[in-house]
């Protein structure tokens, strides 16, 4: 509804543009990653068949933790329920 599309990441190269132009320090930015359709298998937004992740070492992932962000300067994603806001 607000006119745009979560990125894809399909590398760590990728990953490094969008920390250089969209994330300031504190926020958390969504991108098009998620297991909201089965739980644990994750697929990106636009179809595409990226492998790449960067979930920290323990991430630990629960049936409400649906969609992935980039989680503020140290660039770790993590995955949060529909209903997070991540500028709140």
């Amino acid at each position: 509804s607000m006119g745009g599309d979560l990125a894809t990441v399909n590398d760590a190269s990728e990953q490094s543009f969008i920390m250089a132009s969209v994330i300031n320090a504190n926020e958390k930015v969504f991108i098009g990653l998620n297991d909201a359709a089965v739980e644990g298998a994750f697929a990106w937004a636009d179809g595409s068949t990226s492998t790449y992740r960067n979930f920290p070492p323990l991430f630990s992932n629960s049936a409400t933790q649906d969609f992935v962000l980039i989680a503020g300067a140290s660039g770790q994603w993590n995955a949060e329920p529909a209903a997070f806001t991540p500028f709140g």
